[in-house]
């Protein structure tokens, strides 16, 4: 399985984002801000990494 980590400080749309991946398949998981996804980085290995989606 693909492991996304999506780093995203607007939490409503972040969640909806994790939610859409999960259903698409994906191992997701979100972080609020660039020092919280540092920290999922160094503790998991993830295949993609998308950062501060602007809609």
């Amino acid at each position: 399985m693909t492991s996304v980590l999506l780093i995203e400080s607007e939490i409503i749309f972040g969640s909806f984002l994790e939610d859409a991946l999960k259903k698409c398949g994906f191992d997701a998981d979100m972080a609020l801000n660039g020092t919280k996804g540092w920290e999922r980085l160094l503790s998991k290995k993830y295949d993609i990494v998308i950062m501060e989606v602007f809609p």
